[in-house]
């Protein structure tokens, strides 16, 4: 896999793993995030499928950015 790494002083920006399957189903799951896209809320074991395509498809470029440790404190 093409790891991928961008990192801020305050931000970390990385493809997605399958790890983050459950941070996605947060989104994907709810009815107010989606309600302005093209398709129904996500089950969750749908979510974590797509985290886990995220990851294994290299053709698609989907990455997963969030504040560093040490900004959440």
């Amino acid at each position: 896999m093409n790891n991928f790494n961008l990192e801020t002083e305050r931000l970390s920006i990385r493809r997605f793993l399958p790890a983050d399957g459950g941070d996605l189903a947060e989104i994907l799951t709810d009815y107010e995030t989606v309600f302005y896209e093209p398709y129904e809320p996500f089950s969750e074991h749908q979510a974590v499928a797509e985290a886990e395509k995220f990851y294994q498809d290299e053709s698609f470029y989907c990455f997963y950015a969030m504040l560093r440790d040490e900004f959440l404190k």
